[in-house]
């Protein structure tokens, strides 16, 4: 690990108000605008088999000094009147004792800021003194890369989480108020029908607010990229490009359309759970309550519960729709003749 001196971007060839008015149309879940992005590190220490970072930062985990990353930050309120800051480091967590003296100095600095930070809290990276610091410094929501809630996937994917750990982390981050959300890959080239499920179970019974499931992806660099070309599941015709939320790719225990199939289900379904899992009491007066303690808190979450409605909720259940009807047609199309 070491300390970059790069000194700090000049967005003076920015257009930064045409900036500003794009950043609030593509970063949907914004708490506060205008929003700017800053990235406080370089790299990531870890070797997550799905993600080929390291190809791009190497595995050194490099960060930049905390007088330059408060001077950027400064600058963008002053200058531009920046009122929400997201972080795009790949593992902004790495060291506490920085977290800790960034969430320090906007404690003390009482600048009105949000904070977000989009590529994920690493649950063994954290504790519930350090969330309750970063939800007094202005961080509003926690992202909780999971990834997987079967032992066996994450062995496989080289993630060092502890699952139970973690449920109770993301507990203690919606009783502290954020707004949670996690990410569930599901696709692995070895991954059983039972894994998966396992993965759907656990976020079906955590207190996240959002659970969002992707497909696994053969990213070239990365070592799941090495065992789909290994067992030969790497397109063997011409693959439509695809993104996370549809699969061209089979494993070696089902089809690219099982898989789709699942995730059409699992995703649509999630809405509908959550409806009801806050329904319960307790449910809501831990886990939903804590995130209304003000006027502003209740005009952003009307704000992103309208927001999902169109952007996650309807997508979900017209590709569902869309999933049933194909599969429905499926066999009139086989029964005909050539």
């Amino acid at each position: 690990m070491g300390t970059v001196l790069i000194p700090i971007p000049d967005r003076d060839f920015v257009d930064m108000e045409y900036y500003k008015h794009h950043n609030k149309k593509c970063i949907w879940y914004v708490r506060k605008s205008p929003v700017a992005t800053i990235m406080t590190s370089r790299g990531c220490p870890f070797s997550c088999v799905f993600c080929s970072t390291n190809i791009m930062w190497k595995k050194k985990w490099r960060s930049r000094t905390m007088a330059k990353i408060t001077e950027e930050i400064e600058y963008l309120v002053a200058k531009y009147g920046i009122r929400e800051i997201i972080i795009n480091d790949d593992q902004f967590m790495t060291r506490k004792d920085r977290v800790h003296e960034f969430c320090d100095y906007f404690i003390q600095r009482k600048l009105d800021l949000s904070f977000s930070y989009d590529s994920g809290v690493s649950a063994w990276l954290v504790n519930a003194e350090l969330l309750a610091k970063m939800k007094r410094a202005g961080f509003y929501s926690l992202r909780f890369p999971i990834e997987s809630g079967n032992v066996e996937t994450l062995k496989y994917i080289k993630k060092p989480i502890n699952l139970v750990k973690a449920k109770a982390l993301i507990n203690q981050a919606n009783r502290l108020g954020f707004w949670t959300s996690g990410n569930f890959i599901i696709g692995f080239p070895y991954e059983t029908r039972e894994q998966i499920m396992d993965t759907v179970r656990y976020a079906y019974e955590s207190s996240l607010d959002l659970a969002t499931f992707i497909i696994a992806k053969p990213n070239a660099g990365s070592g799941l990229y090495d065992s789909f070309k290994k067992e030969g599941l790497l397109e063997k015709n011409v693959v439509r490009a695809s993104d996370f939320f549809r699969s061209d790719y089979d494993t070696t225990t089902m089809t690219a359309e099982e898989l789709n199939r699942i995730h059409a289900q699992v995703s649509s379904g999630w809405f509908t759970h959550k409806f009801f899992f806050y329904l319960h009491p307790y449910n809501f007066w831990n886990y939903l309550r804590p995130k209304f303690q003000s006027l502003e808190d209740v005009r952003y979450g009307f704000s992103m519960g309208f927001i999902l409605l169109g952007k996650k909720l309807k997508p979900a259940i017209l590709n569902r729709f869309r999933t049933a009807r194909w599969a429905a047609l499926l066999p009139s199309f086989e029964n005909r003749a050539p």
